[in-house]
């Protein structure tokens, strides 16, 4: 809308409104989508560690990509990433 129209104070708010409202439905969608996602990798995530732990390896080369299995210390938690 680089445009000048000639659209009304009232109408150009009503446009305004419905364009920021179906952005937060997207932004909402995609949060819970991504949410989803996330806890996906997790999951797959803990699996890769429990390899690499069976395998007492801190790294694995797959065709893939390459699996790291690492200690976080400032969270102090165990963790790994593909």
């Amino acid at each position: 809308m680089s445009e000048e129209t000639n659209l009304s104070a009232d109408k150009l708010a009503e446009i305004y409104i419905k364009i920021r409202d179906a952005r937060a439905k997207l932004k909402e969608d995609y949060e819970e989508q991504d949410a989803v996602a996330k806890e996906q990798m997790d999951l797959i995530a803990e699996q890769m560690l429990a390899i690499c732990k069976e395998q007492n390896a801190d790294s694995i080369k797959t065709q893939a990509g390459t699996i790291i299995g690492k200690v976080v210390f400032d969270e102090g938690k165990e963790s790994c990433r593909g």
